[in-house]
């Protein structure tokens, strides 16, 4: 199909329709009141129907009612059980992996297939989530105790007791989630197919739905959201405008051809691997934004008003914060800000539970090992998840490193902070677009043709970083000489500044943290 003069595939389309049919179902989902939960339950059920049935057929329909009915059964009848998440968990992968399968490794060149990994994907995340939830319900609503806490974070359990408290209470992440009480089957459809999000998400837990159909936590009073929704529809739409535009001549695929291999200079083919990722982003964003703002219209992206401003804050959807990722100074800042709910969800659904009863390293090799099923079968998705590890360990050890040297008071160093960000945001995104280059062109030829045109500066920067600070010591030489020439004293003297995001992991921190930090 050619509109305006863009090519747009059959699968664009049908995605768009679902997108943009957002903002006027919530319009009509605001005329049904809130006192009456069970026809908003069905006007969500009825809506995602229609379109999974006019769009991608009875098939499709099928792909995503059947793992539903099959989870709420399963878990109605077996919730309290620990083999029941995982076996949820296991099995809605297990039918993604599927649906991935068919549609990538023998339908990628078919541009009339129907693909429906994008709200299969979606589906995973919601099921999964909820099988963990009603689980977590049947535990004692009581946080680990901190020395335990800690343990589970380091991946290691140090004591009976220790390792008792990691199998009986959950980590505070869990608890605001935890489901006390199963749902009936109308309300866990609507929690499953509510329109806004059932396409390209972002996916969310179903407290969020449960205070939302009730009119609790924040949605006791739900202030006007039309100025917010138009705004991030807005952007939603600009960032779509964009890619549209500049994609058809920027997009990574052009970067495997002869003038991008053998003509260019070295500059300008790190500069064309950034706009290639940049459009990538930014596709996304678009799909992100626009979902984004059908649900503030209808009102479950109301976070809380400001503790600051008083003002509404409708952030409890966002996926992406463009801004932070395009301008972050690490990876961590970056991956913070990029597909937050599927970060979330990778934190409570593996890591914590791996972490629980496994070594750190583990937790985290099956969390990596879990996004990477989740996104497909694509080669170059597991080349850029496996470089990925690499990358994220020399950042880890610069930060280690040097970081200190310019947040930390009485360093002289501290003037130069500035620098220190801005050579961490290139470094960085020059980084992690030369990384991601196999996420977006998918094939490891193709992938390895374009690294090699720019001489594997990632894996070289990558890898003088690890050697230098690992493997000959230099991390550790660094940080015994700054201890030199700032001693800790009891003045303050060598304590760090206190600083937004220099913290840990950042996390979805769920219905408990909104309501510490916006009520």
């Amino acid at each position: 199909m050619d509109l305006t003069g863009l090519p747009l595939s059959p699968g664009l389309v049908r995605m768009g329709i679902c997108l943009f049919s957002g903002l006027p179902l919530a319009a009509l989902f605001n005329l049904v009141p809130p006192s009456n939960p069970a026809a908003r339950h069905l006007f969500s059920v009825v809506t995602t129907a229609t379109l999974a049935a006019a769009l991608f057929g009875l098939s499709g329909m099928l792909h995503m009612l059947v793992p539903a009915l099959a989870t709420y059964a399963l878990v109605r009848a077996a919730g309290r059980h620990a083999w029941t998440p995982v076996a949820v968990f296991v099995g809605t992968l297990a039918h993604l992996s599927v649906v991935q399968a068919t549609a990538q490794l023998w339908h990628h060149d078919d541009p009339t297939y129907i693909d429906m990994s994008a709200p299969m994907m979606m589906l995973t995340i919601k099921l999964s989530s909820f099988a963990w939830s009603v689980y977590d319900g049947t535990k004692p609503d009581k946080p680990l105790r901190p020395h335990s806490a800690n343990a589970l974070l380091a991946g290691s359990a140090t004591s009976p007791a220790d390792a008792d408290d990691l199998r009986q209470d959950l980590h505070e992440d869990m608890r605001p989630f935890a489901i006390r009480e199963m749902p009936d089957l109308l309300e866990f459809a609507g929690f499953v197919f509510f329109f806004a999000s059932v396409w390209a998400g972002p996916a969310f837990d179903y407290q969020y739905y449960y205070e939302f159909t009730r009119s609790q936590g924040p949605y006791r009073a739900v202030p006007s959201r039309t100025a917010a929704a138009l705004r991030v529809f807005g952007l939603g739409a600009f960032f779509l405008t964009v890619f549209l535009v500049l994609d058809p001549n920027w997009n990574a695929r052009n970067c495997d051809n002869h003038r991008f291999l053998k003509e260019y200079s070295f500059p300008h083919r790190v500069m064309l691997i950034y706009v290639a990722g940049f459009l990538a982003r930014i596709k996304l964003a678009a799909a992100w934004k626009i979902t984004e703002s059908a649900a503030i219209i209808t009102g479950i992206g109301y976070t809380g008003t400001d503790p600051k401003t008083g003002k509404p804050v409708f952030d409890r959807f966002e996926n992406v914060n463009i801004r932070e990722v395009e301008l972050g100074q690490n990876v961590k800042a970056i991956a913070d800000a990029w597909n937050k709910k599927t970060s979330a969800w990778l934190k409570r659904a593996v890591y914590l539970r791996v972490a629980a009863v496994a070594p750190n390293t583990v937790a985290t090799g099956l969390t990596t090992l879990t996004s990477a099923l989740w996104h497909g079968f694509y080669p170059g998705y597991y080349l850029a998840f496996l470089s990925l590890t690499f990358v994220v360990f020399a950042a880890r050890s610069l930060r280690r490193t040097f970081h200190p040297l310019f947040v930390t008071v009485g360093s002289p160093f501290v003037p130069y902070k500035p620098v220190y960000d801005v050579v961490g945001h290139l470094v960085t995104l020059w980084v992690l677009n030369y990384l991601f280059m196999p996420f977006h062109v998918r094939w490891i030829d193709v992938s390895v043709r374009i690294w090699a045109s720019l001489y594997f500066y990632g894996h070289v920067v990558v890898g003088i970083t690890i050697v230098v600070l690992n493997v000959l010591g230099g991390g550790a030489a660094v940080r015994r000489w700054f201890a030199k020439i700032v001693p800790q004293s009891k003045d303050g003297g060598g304590k760090p500044r206190a600083k937004r995001g220099d913290g840990g992991i950042e996390s979805d921190a769920g219905v408990a943290g909104d309501a510490k930090k916006r009520e």
